[in-house]
């Protein structure tokens, strides 16, 4: 499928919803793949989880509440989620838009999403769960994880097949479960049709190179798709870096999200885990990429003094530069040409957060092909071509 942007079109770009600037958009002939969507699962009637959830746990069934401040929380696990933050304050703050009642209905109905992917100019669109689905991984209750991860992911592959060739979804699997995580993938993949599997950044502080993580990892590789790491915030048991030292939303969204995908590379990277599976395509999704050119060279400087210490077998900019890596971006990141010089044009992924409080929609591809900085090539690669490799789409 290919997005022709023909023959040109007058485009109006928002910001939050709210139109800032006209600009005219010349044709590119491309494939445009939104590299990290969203579906709301945790939308009040989205889901059906009492129908969707095995036995017994169906007594379990996430359940919506409005919060103190009028912003929607899910009780499940015995918590609610995502978790307030320090001295009371509402994981949103006083962000109106956090509140899933804002939503839109794209996220579950799969009929208006393509609507939405129309009037962005998106082909093919790759989404990862929410609230409750990337929330998995930091639950104390293990069966109900793998309850939930399996009744998600049921309800994902009904939502990408009604249209196939444009929907596809990213599997959500219990990393505090290992086994039964890994038997997840395969029936996800095999059975379900889904392209990728979620990862957090950690699991309990535990590195995503950790041993026990591993037969996930080899499950992954055997089914051919991506490893997806994505950073969360606000999820017990998988919080990002910065968030409660400052107990401020602002800075656990600002610091958290790139920190901990940071870390997430580092580990990857530099423990080995793309040595111990070396047909393994990892993404790591959703906390910008402007940092890496400097990390990646960090990490060479303190692989050739001390890597002794740690498992790669090469120096880590040669992962990073290699053809199983992948980054996303932000569409308005304005490093995005001086990263694609410094890591290979062929490791960055577009994303439009759809539809996240700042993701930029409608109006992101239109505003990548306005961009004067980027060259045809670059904005070919970044907006679909690249992304067609990680997902490994026809």
């Amino acid at each position: 499928m290919v997005n022709d942007f023909c023959p040109c079109f007058t485009a109006l770009l928002h910001w939050r919803g709210q139109p800032v600037s006209e600009v005219t958009v010349m044709p590119k002939r491309g494939i445009v793949v939104d590299a990290d969507g969203h579906v709301m699962e945790s939308f009040p009637g989205a889901v059906d989880w009492v129908a969707e959830l095995e036995e017994p746990y169906k007594r379990l069934a996430p359940r919506y509440f409005d919060f103190n401040t009028g912003g929607g929380r899910v009780f499940m696990d015995g918590k609610i989620w995502a978790k307030p933050w320090p001295k009371g304050r509402e994981v949103a703050g006083e962000a109106e838009p956090f509140d899933v009642q804002a939503s839109r209905s794209g996220m579950w109905v799969p009929d208006q999403r393509i609507k939405d992917m129309d009037l962005d100019g998106i082909d093919v669109s790759v989404s990862f769960g929410g609230t409750i689905a990337l929330a998995v991984s930091g639950m104390d209750d293990a069966g109900l994880a793998l309850a939930i991860s399996r009744a998600f992911n049921n309800w994902l592959s009904r939502y990408c097949k009604a249209y196939p060739d444009r929907l596809k979804g990213v599997a959500v699997v219990p990393f505090q479960s290992p086994a039964e995580a890994a038997k997840e993938v395969r029936r996800a993949v095999h059975d379900l049709g889904l392209c990728a599997v979620a990862a957090p950044t950690h699991v309990r502080e535990r590195p995503l190179s950790n041993d026990e993580f591993m037969p996930i990892y080899a499950e992954i590789e055997r089914q051919d798709v991506p490893l997806c790491v994505h950073a969360v915030v606000g999820l017990h048991n998988l919080m990002p870096a910065g968030g409660e030292r400052h107990g401020k939303f602002f800075f656990g969204n600002l610091l958290g999200f790139p920190t901990e995908i940071m870390q997430a590379v580092a580990s990857v990277v530099c423990e080995g885990v793309m040595d111990r599976f070396p047909k393994l395509r990892v993404g790591f999704m959703e906390g910008g990429a402007g940092w890496l050119p400097y990390l990646m060279q960090r990490m060479d400087e303190h692989y050739e003094i001390m890597g002794r210490q740690v498992a790669a077998k090469h120096k880590p900019s040669e992962y990073v530069r290699g053809e199983r890596f992948f980054i996303s971006a932000d569409p308005e990141e304005e490093g995005i040409p001086y990263v694609m010089e410094k890591i290979g044009a062929e490791r960055v992924v577009y994303l439009s957060d759809y539809w996240h409080y700042d993701a930029k929609f409608p109006g992101s591809v239109p505003h990548v092909l306005s961009r004067e900085d980027m060259t045809p090539a670059q904005k070919r690669l970044y907006l679909g071509e690249n992304a067609a490799r990680l997902y490994n789409l026809p």
